[in-house]
């Protein structure tokens, strides 16, 4: 458990400081312990994105992980409208790939990565340059971000969809095509056939359609749910995956393991709406509302035939390879959001409630876990706020919950109670957000460690950021336990 310090509060004036002038506040990991069951903060909020900021123009993003690398797929209207892409190293945090962008049309997104560290991206697009008409796309990219074959178009409409990647290296696609709901099979960018699903009544926007996929090994579950609003039908199948298909047929041979059903529930079209365990456990958020806002939402635990809720909020989920479930929840409102991430053990005990960066607690948009390690994704967006306060840029977050690793980031933090205004500048690692102050009162350090570290060191001081070097040290002095 992260373990709280006494707070440090600097309280010397200094004279040098009568006038405005800009600071920056750098708190820093000393030492590191050998202690086990550490939770902590692998980054700090890292800006993903380098795209021209709007105030009208959010960034949605969506981000898997595998053991080498982790990657977030981001895509934004406005100046610069389109998908991107970009890739990073796990155990560097420092980005394989520039950004790269998918496609100039905004629109839904979902990435996934295999083992063998390729990096699946599953998009809408027009079907060629102008063009009206649009379909649902995959691309395939290696870890530096270049792609791999043609784009290939697999689903002929724009209607929700999910990718899922098979032991064997199959990309499995989530969709509707006509009245068909069906799992469609990719093989090396090649279609092999479909596995049966349902069949779907009229889809309309009163009678909306949304798919939701996961996989653990071979097991593979399948959430979708139909209907109108006020008589929706959601369904959950599990199957063990076969990449066997019938003979003189296109017909997936993969075996039904169980099929759940019921009415007035339905799934939401974001991210991480459904997550499996290795023994066929499902988490799943629905929204049980019948009238707008349509807020009404749960995360529910379905167990065997039996489904019953595990938190009475919405959430995202997922599970990593060791069934550890990582959930998010709302501890604010709608319009001013508060996300924090739960983790819980394999038999659903709470390992750690984490708090989560300033640049994407008010708007989480994805997590994913592989591991004990994950990543979050999300912008900083503060409604009523002062617009130099905040950015609707892409921003991406890494955690540790289990034993001290190489690189571990610090997890002490740093708050100013009256900044004058937060700019971002150049500097040589990229875009910085300095803070301007007018000092009339006592800056206050929070610092917080996981059990990896031993102390901290806080240094106040006059900073060139193109040269990240200090220029004048105002104020140094360092804490330990």
């Amino acid at each position: 458990m992260a373990k709280q310090l006494n707070k440090l509060l600097i309280q010397k004036y200094l004279e040098i400081m009568k006038k405005m002038i800009t600071l920056v506040l750098f708190v820093l990991i000393s030492t590191h312990a050998t202690w086990t069951h550490a939770q902590g903060q692998l980054t700090p909020g890292v800006q993903t994105s380098s795209l021209t900021a709007s105030i009208s123009s959010w960034v949605q993003s969506t981000s898997d992980k595998n053991k080498q690398f982790y990657a977030s797929a981001y895509w934004v209207s406005g100046v610069d409208c389109g998908n991107y892409l970009k890739v990073y190293n796990g155990t560097s945090f420092a980005a394989t790939s520039p950004q790269v962008l998918i496609s100039t049309y905004h629109g839904f997104t979902r990435i996934r990565l295999d083992q063998n560290n390729t990096v699946y991206v599953l998009y809408v697009d027009r079907t060629s340059a102008g063009s009206t008409t649009f379909r649902t796309y995959l691309k395939k990219y290696n870890s530096s971000g270049a792609q791999l074959g043609p784009r290939i178009e697999v689903v002929n409409n724009t209607k929700p969809s999910d990718i899922e990647i098979a032991p064997n290296g199959d990309v499995l696609i989530g969709c509707v095509e006509g009245t068909k709901a069906k799992v469609k099979v990719f093989r090396n960018l090649l279609y092999k056939g479909f596995l049966p699903l349902d069949n779907i009544p009229s889809i309309t926007n009163s009678k909306p359609f949304s798919i939701q996929m996961d996989m653990k090994d071979s097991k593979f579950a399948v959430g979708y749910s139909h209907g109108s609003i006020t008589a929706s039908q959601l369904h959950i199948k599990r199957y063990t995956y076969s990449p066997v298909f019938m003979p003189f047929s296109n017909i997936n041979l993969s075996s039904l393991y169980s099929s759940y059903a019921t009415s007035g529930q339905r799934f939401e079209f974001n991210n991480n709406q459904l997550a499996l365990r290795s023994n066929w456990e499902v988490f799943y958020n629905v929204n049980t509302s019948t009238s707008y806002p349509f807020t009404t939402k749960v995360v529910k635990h379905l167990v065997g035939g039996t489904s019953s809720s595990f938190q009475p909020s919405e959430g995202l989920v997922d599970v990593d390879i060791n069934n550890r479930l990582l959930i998010s929840k709302n501890y604010g409102s709608i319009n001013y959001p508060n996300y924090k991430l739960k983790l819980f053990d394999a038999s659903n005990a709470l390992i750690h409630e984490y708090a989560v960066s300033t640049k994407i607690e008010n708007h989480l948009s994805s997590i994913a876990i592989y591991d004990c390690e994950f990543i979050i994704t999300g912008i900083d967006r503060k409604l009523g706020a002062n617009p130099l306060l905040h950015s609707y840029q892409s921003f991406h977050q890494v955690f540790n919950c289990k034993d001290c690793r190489p690189n571990m980031g610090a997890t002490a933090v740093a708050k100013f109670r009256y900044p004058y205004a937060v700019n971002q500048v150049p500097s040589k690692y990229g875009p910085l957000d300095v803070t301007e102050l007018c000092l009339v009162d006592n800056l206050l350090v929070d610092g917080a460690l996981s059990s990896c570290e031993t102390g901290y060191f806080v240094g106040l001081a006059e900073f060139n950021p193109m040269t990240w070097t200090d220029t004048l040290v105002l104020h140094s002095v360092g804490y330990t336990h």
